[in-house]
């Protein structure tokens, strides 16, 4: 082959010289994304089908080994913690229900959101989501960084972010 690389299977696809580089060029376009204030509903909107593809795959009946159930793989601390914030009493196997399961997340996302904030990431995705995938207490002990792991292309929560947020942005360059 004369100087072309083919990109890796699993890697954001991007076109050009962006492809050896995607990871610089994704946080550049996570960072210019985040300049544009949302609300927090709005913020979760987007945030949602990301978590989804990369949980579950879109499977309402999926249940991990590690104990996640439904489209957002729900786990019983975060159910605990939804179930008591609003005294009902949801069971693990209503997570595989995909209404009562993105209610329990959209409440989280929230939760997280707002936890966040309150040590200066506000609004801050790529930690939101983060936060969900790895777990707040492991976010909270690593000083809330973005471990060098998370950010690479076999992670498959961060490729899912990832190209969500090319689609947005380019969705937003055309004019769309």
């Amino acid at each position: 082959m004369s100087g072309t690389t083919k990109p890796r299977p699993g890697k954001c696809q991007l076109s050009g010289t962006m492809r050896r580089h995607n990871s610089k060029y994704i946080l550049v376009i996570i960072i210019l994304a985040s300049l544009v204030s949302l609300t927090q509903a709005e913020l979760i909107d987007e945030l949602l089908p990301i978590i989804k593809a990369a949980e579950s795959s879109g499977r309402s009946w999926a249940v991990s080994r590690d104990g996640g159930y439904g489209l957002y793989q729900v786990t019983a601390p975060v159910l605990a913690d939804y179930n008591r914030n609003h005294k009902i009493n949801y069971m693990m196997e209503d997570m595989l229900s995909p209404k009562m399961s993105e209610e329990v997340v959209r409440w989280y996302l929230g939760w997280l959101n707002n936890y966040l904030a309150k040590y200066g990431y506000s609004d801050d995705k790529l930690r939101i989501v983060l936060a969900y995938n790895w777990g707040i207490g492991n976010l909270r002990r690593n000083d809330f960084r973005v471990p060098s792991w998370f950010i690479g292309h076999r992670n498959l929560v961060y490729r899912a972010f990832c190209q969500a947020e090319i689609k947005k942005q380019w969705a937003k360059i055309r004019g769309e």
